[in-house]
């Protein structure tokens, strides 16, 4: 299975079309069979209410034995959003204040809620990334306009950027890949969760035009 798992890369189907909805479904077939041997739903729906589109994942085990499975999303953001702009114009910030370690590299939070839209941080830090934050949302901001990305009930929560690359990632997670070579069994990996046969899993965020 290829860096961030199956559906990535997948082709999914439309399932149905109104105003101001979508919703998306990808279906195991022969040749995810290939990677994750289970069969499974993933049904993506997309709701537009206002500025904010709301984003809905369901996970369906249509096998007859537990399914493990991970979960996390990795959109990413113009940044600047306009011409004329910098990316060290823009922040990344909390609603709450963060104490927070970093998971991947020596940044962390300390009572903060700021963190500042700049490429030499991601040197010593590929990858930002902590583990249960305490805010609701994070938003990508020059204080003129930005976007605001829910991350309720996601365990961990991950920045990512390429040097000038025009763009930044936010990242909330219920799972992870391994952060070291040691081999895990995916089912024993930190954040997999288990689906029983015929069950299945719902999770949501939001991203709002602010």
């Amino acid at each position: 299975m290829g860096n961030h798992g199956i559906a990535r890369s997948a082709e999914f189907e439309t399932v149905s079309v109104t105003e101001d909805t979508i919703t998306m479904m990808l279906q195991s077939s022969e040749e995810t069979k290939c990677y994750y041997p289970f069969d499974f739903k993933l049904i993506v729906a997309y709701k537009l209410i206002g500025k904010k589109i709301q984003i809905t994942y369901t996970i369906q085990n249509d096998s007859s034995i537990d399914m493990p499975f991970s979960f996390g999303l990795h959109p990413a953001f113009k940044c600047p959003v306009e011409d004329g702009e910098k990316f060290e114009d823009y922040k990344l910030v909390f609603s709450n204040q963060e104490t927070l370690q970093g998971i991947l590299g020596p940044f962390g939070l300390n009572n903060e809620s700021i963190i500042p839209c700049d490429y030499k941080l991601y040197e010593d830090n590929p990858t930002i990334c902590f583990e249960y934050p305490k805010s609701s949302s994070v938003t990508l901001t020059n204080g003129k306009h930005g976007i605001k990305v829910d991350i309720v009930g996601y365990r961990w929560l991950a920045f990512w950027t390429k040097q000038n690359a025009p763009y930044v990632c936010i990242e909330p997670w219920h799972g992870h890949g391994d952060y070291c070579e040691d081999e895990v069994p995916f089912e024993k990996r930190e954040g997999t969760m288990i689906l029983k046969p015929n069950h299945s899993y719902e999770t949501a965020y939001g991203i709002e035009i602010c």
